[in-house]
């Protein structure tokens, strides 16, 4: 006999079930399918007693069949299937020899050589299929998985796209109620045109008479003073007429020599008045400033423009400072013009937007959002820059600096150095 193995049994699940060391077993086998012999080591293995097999069919005890046995030939190998008598399954590899007699060939031996492989083909078979069959259940589960994914994803850009649609829509909205609001504002800038022109000339008749009759009555009367009121107020109706039709023209604006301070106080001829009814202060400081290469209609309107929303900012009255400086940018000289209120001020988040076109933090019809959109724009028309400062309660100033004319002239003021 071989030296000890160790063989390896399955169950109806094809589990595996060592086998501790033993002999090699050995099974003798009549030529037509009986058990002549066994020995200790296969009655061992397989649980029988000697008795149960001796003389019985070799089907018995294996689920190979005799011819395959005989098939395999003497000096040949077979792997073989054993049923113990619990019912396992033993897969080993037997060997065949043949046993003669006197008469000759009388019977074969069958001797275990080593374990098939530790799986029969069965179990190696279904063992497989399982395998395959995990990796592929596997493979559905990823898929499945990211399939789950990307509908996901898919989701969640349809909900973004909705919600930028329905940001795009609000902003398309306000967009179009600001252009109407600004059709109307245009309108009317044509109708102050008009007015202006209307009222011209009924204004001329009254100034012309009342200087007649300042002329013809006597100084120091009762009459005479009283015309004289009456003269002074044309005039400065006259000179509101004057600034409404140049402010309402939309030829493009002609560069000259300019006298920043100048373009100041004709400004406030419209507008202090409509201030000091708001019970805002008005303080101004002038400084002697270069001439400027600019339009004073644009630049009129762009004090106009911050002026306003100043007023706007301080709806229960407040102090609003005009003060200009000659100050040198890059090495050239400057006009500096800051206009500073005390009102509400501007949130941080505001502030960076606030030349944007048709912002605006007003009510629907109290404000387009061009206003200062438009400054910008005429700021840059001049080569000049524009920058504001702001915080919630600490008022907002407004910072305008247009380089001086090339080279700088004396002005109104004073002359510059």
């Amino acid at each position: 006999m071989r030296a000890n193995k160790t063989f390896a049994e399955f169950d109806d699940s094809g589990t595996e079930h060592p086998v501790r060391p033993m002999a090699d077993p050995v099974a003798i086998i009549s030529l037509n399918g009986l058990v002549i012999a066994l020995n200790n080591a296969f009655l061992e293995f397989t649980g029988y007693g000697e008795d149960e097999l001796a003389g019985k069919p070799l089907g018995l005890f294996t689920e190979t069949p005799f011819d395959a046995v005989l098939a395999a030939g003497v000096d040949g190998c077979i792997d073989m299937i054993f049923r113990k008598r619990d019912g396992r399954r033993l897969a080993l590899t037997a060997s065949i020899s043949s046993i003669c007699g006197k008469e000759g060939f009388d019977a074969l031996a069958l001797v275990a050589r080593c374990p098939a492989e530790t799986e029969c083909r069965e179990g190696r078979a279904l063992i497989g299929e399982v395998m395959a069959a995990r990796e592929e259940i596997k493979k559905r589960i990823d898929y499945l998985e990211d399939f789950r994914t990307g509908i996901l994803q898919m989701v969640k850009e349809i909900d973004r796209s909705e919600e930028e649609l329905e940001g795009a829509y609000r902003l398309l909205k306000e967009t179009r109620d600001q252009l109407v609001q600004s059709s109307k504002m245009s309108v009317l800038g044509e109708l102050a045109s008009d007015l202006a022109h209307e009222l011209s000339q009924p204004v001329t008749i009254i100034k012309g008479l009342s200087q007649n009759m300042v002329e013809s009555l006597d100084e120091g009367s009762a009459c005479h003073e009283k015309v004289k009121l009456i003269l002074h107020a044309i005039k400065k109706m006259e000179s509101v007429i004057k600034h409404l039709r140049i402010f309402s023209r939309k030829d493009a604006p002609a560069m000259a020599p300019t006298d920043l301070n100048r373009v100041i106080n004709e400004a406030f001829v419209m507008i202090k008045e409509l201030l000091s009814s708001h019970a805002i202060e008005v303080r101004m400081d002038l400084k002697p400033l270069p001439l400027i290469l600019g339009s004073p209609v644009r630049l009129e309107q762009v004090i106009i423009n911050i002026v306003t929303n100043a007023r706007d900012a301080m709806p229960k009255g407040g102090v609003l400072e005009i003060r200009t400086s000659a100050e040198s940018a890059g090495g050239k000289p400057c006009a500096v013009l800051s206009i500073s209120d005390s009102g509400v001020g501007i949130p941080a988040d505001n502030l960076k937007r606030i030349f944007d076109p048709f912002f605006t933090t007003k009510e629907p019809g109290k404000g387009t959002g061009i206003g200062l959109s438009i400054s910008y724009g005429i700021v840059k028309e001049h080569d000049g820059e524009i920058t504001v400062e702001s915080a919630p309660g600490r008022g907002t100033t407004f910072h305008i600096t247009i380089p001086a004319a090339n080279p700088p002239e004396r002005n109104s003021a004073g002359d510059f150095e």
